[in-house]
């Protein structure tokens, strides 16, 4: 069992309230009997469907971070860049524990022979400019929708995260060179190898390319997936709506506040529908069979996890 702190667990506890509280603030305001009918009237090939784009969503980001380990010099090859792209969304979105996805990540592939600071470096530029990539999917699709859509101040609060995650990224790829007297020796090395990998990368306009074309099209295709659904039960929007409300959702659940991002996801989705004239119901049905499909996908992870440590143990 993993150890947890006391802190860890209040942390937890938490998060478990912050999911929960949501979750029955929804229930309260929606009838739950229309959201279960249409859960169990939905055709088994649309979940099958919704399960197939996921698991290729999965497979583009295993290759993505393949391919920046690669440009860092200290290549993950891509079989366990895969196994441990699974692992990591098990703990992601199925275990409520303090470690991450990414951690395990990133003691995955220091065990497989990447440095510890390449590994680090590595996920971090991943993750990072995954969000990236989907504030750009974001952006790029509010300013494809009429201001009738989608207008007022929440079509420049979906702007918003695109130039913010450009200026994060410029922070990071000179953090090298930013004299912060009170960290350590050993983390200032990791923000070195960062920032360099960040630079040498952003010096490689090929790379650049690949790396966000991997990125986008790893959103659209993960976000295909709700499009599907909404289609099945009436939602009378293109994919650039959904492209809109599931991406700026996945980037709120961004946010460290809940369990798998349970409860906010579906508040968010919830509320970004709702500003489109999208009953509560069926933007529930969406955002709940898009849960359950991410928590499916991620169950190989575990499965993987769990022969990973069989297998430690009897070489060990």
């Amino acid at each position: 069992m993993l150890h947890m702190s006391r802190w860890s667990w209040l942390i937890l506890l938490a998060k478990i309230i912050v999911s929960a509280a949501l979750l029955l603030l929804l229930a309260t305001k929606i009838d739950l009997a229309a959201v279960l009918a249409a859960l169990v009237m939905m055709p088994a090939w649309v979940f099958l469907v919704s399960l197939g784009f996921l698991l290729l969503q999965a497979l583009l980001l295993a290759w993505r971070w393949h391919r920046v380990t690669k440009w860092m010099g200290s290549s993950l090859a891509i079989r366990p860049a895969v196994r441990l792209t699974f692992v990591g969304l098990f703990f992601n979105q199925t275990l409520p524990t303090s470690i991450g996805g990414d951690a395990i990540r990133i003691w995955g592939a220091y065990r497989v022979g990447v440095p510890l600071d390449a590994a680090l470096s590595s996920v971090l530029i991943e993750r990072s400019t995954g969000l990236a990539s989907i504030a750009l999917v974001v952006a790029i699709s509010v300013l494809a929708l009429p201001p009738e859509i989608l207008g007022g101040p929440m079509r420049w609060m979906l702007l918003a995260p695109l130039p913010l995650a450009i200026v994060g990224l410029a922070v990071l790829a000179i953090s090298d060179a930013i004299p912060v007297q009170w960290i350590s020796s050993n983390l200032a090395m990791h923000v070195a190898t960062l920032a360099r990998g960040l630079r040498r990368i952003a010096g490689s306009p090929a790379a650049v390319a690949e790396l966000f074309t991997l990125g986008v099209l790893a959103a659209v295709v993960g976000i295909t997936q709700t499009y599907l659904v909404g289609s099945q039960i009436g939602i009378p929007l293109g994919l650039a709506s959904y492209l809109v409300v599931v991406g700026g959702a996945c980037l709120i659940t961004v946010l460290p506040i809940s369990i798998a991002g349970w409860g906010v996801r579906e508040a968010a989705i919830v509320g970004l529908f709702s500003e489109m004239g999208i009953d509560a119901e069926k933007s529930l049905v969406v955002s709940v069979i898009f849960g359950l499909s991410l928590m499916i996908v991620a169950c190989p992870g575990g499965i993987l996890w769990i022969i990973d440590g069989a297998t430690r143990r009897r070489t060990s």
